[in-house]
């Protein structure tokens, strides 16, 4: 069977979970290789994914998070737009994940971003800092309570 090529960027809300739970979420993340020059449509597919709990879990587990960070340093246009969408929505739904995106050093990359991307991706970067930074400041407000 093969998808035909508007497939992979309309997934049905109820399909999913259904995807994740296969296990389809390890074969993107071997697209995401530059050198396989797939990596746009794996994001597309991520992007689409990383709106259910689910798919925030196994992108993190199959190790996505650093190249979600590569493609926003590195990617095309379309690529950084969708990698920004996709650790935006990993960070609102988890403190944790957030914490996986700081520590892979996402803050350089983004901040190039939001001054010179495209307006979707800039506007996803400066959604992103502006997460890390309410965050980092309500650590710091509790540890001075």
């Amino acid at each position: 069977m093969q998808l035909q090529p508007c497939s992979i960027y309309l997934i049905f809300h109820e399909n999913k979970a259904r995807i994740v739970q296969a296990g389809a979420v390890k074969y993107p993340i071997k697209l995401m290789d530059p050198d396989s020059g797939m990596g746009d449509k794996a994001l597309a597919l991520f992007a689409n994914l990383s709106m259910i709990s689910e798919g925030h879990l196994e992108i993190t587990r199959e190790g996505g998070i650093p190249l979600l960070v590569e493609a926003i340093e590195v990617g095309s246009q379309r690529g950084k737009e969708n990698a920004a969408s996709i650790v935006l929505q990993l960070c609102l739904g988890s403190y944790k994940f957030c914490s996986l995106v700081l520590q892979e050093g996402a803050v350089p990359p983004l901040v190039a971003l939001s001054m010179s991307g495209t307006p979707r991706a800039k506007e996803k970067a400066q959604q992103i800092l502006s997460h890390f930074r309410d965050r980092r400041e309500g650590v710091n407000g509790k540890a001075k309570s």
